[in-house]
């Protein structure tokens, strides 16, 4: 079965305008490959960076990610599996929807093209962001003062996020984007590659598997800043954090471009 969703019909429109309407154009376009091609289950997955050109003479930078028989298990599909994009899109949709900072997903299709499921996922690059890795390396002289700022809200953001049942399972410092400033008014917190995110309803679980993996991986960060994460992921006020009824993607204020 083929599959083809677009957040709205202006990112549909824009997608015509650059000539990315189809799975065809999509599939064929000679672009470079942001980061070499990932060759593993049996088939593989890259990533381009490209611009979209609106009638108004500005652009949009975008990743276009694209993959073929680079599939998943699961309960429901434990033969021939889905694409790992399918997964990632359902839970950018899923964030996206409840306030989490991630990456706006735009557009998802797939197609079993001579044999082979082939998949592509069109997310807005996040602009004027820079991993969490990367901005302890562009912000050394930070003051604690600054850092404690940025703890808070990746603190909240992660607590929100286990508060809604879901666990990242690979919560890396990397993975991790934030305000690429060394003092903004507040900092943006955003989570990528979520194409093993999934629901789980064991608080403990959710909670200290992805802890521990990310203070297990956060070397850059200095011990007192791993504590004042922890002290701020413990104090945020759990009843703060509200159900938001998930919204189709499909409808038109999806996506503000």
């Amino acid at each position: 079965m083929n599959h083809f969703i677009v957040a709205s019909q202006a990112v549909a429109n824009l997608l015509t305008q650059n000539q990315l309407s189809s799975f065809e154009q999509i599939w064929e376009s000679e672009l470079p490959w942001f980061e070499p091609p990932n060759h593993r289950r049996n088939g593989w997955s890259g990533v381009s960076k490209h611009q979209l050109h609106t009638p108004s003479g500005n652009h949009i930078n975008i990743f276009i990610k694209r993959q073929e028989n680079h599939n998943t298990f699961s309960f429901h599909h434990p033969i021939a599996g889905i694409p790992t994009f399918s997964r990632e899109f359902n839970n950018l949709k899923r964030l996206y929807h409840i306030g989490i900072g991630v990456p706006q997903p735009l557009l998802y299709a797939e197609r079993n093209h001579c044999g082979n499921k082939q998949a592509v996922l069109i997310t807005k690059a996040l602009d004027g962001y820079c991993s969490l890795e990367s901005w302890y390396q562009r912000y050394p002289k930070a003051t604690f003062t600054i850092r404690e700022k940025l703890l808070g809200s990746l603190a909240a953001c992660l607590r929100t996020f286990h508060n809604h049942h879901l666990v990242h399972n690979c919560l890396y410092p990397k993975h991790i984007f934030v305000t690429n400033a060394e003092n903004p008014e507040h900092f943006q917190v955003c989570l990528i590659d979520l194409e093993k995110t999934k629901r789980v309803f064991n608080a403990k679980k959710r909670c200290h598997h992805d802890l521990q993996r990310f203070i297990r991986h956060a070397d850059i960060m200095p011990e007192p800043d791993i504590q004042c994460f922890m002290e701020r992921y413990q104090l945020v006020d759990s009843r703060s954090t509200t159900f938001v009824q998930v919204k189709s993607i499909q409808t038109t204020e999806a996506v503000t471009l």
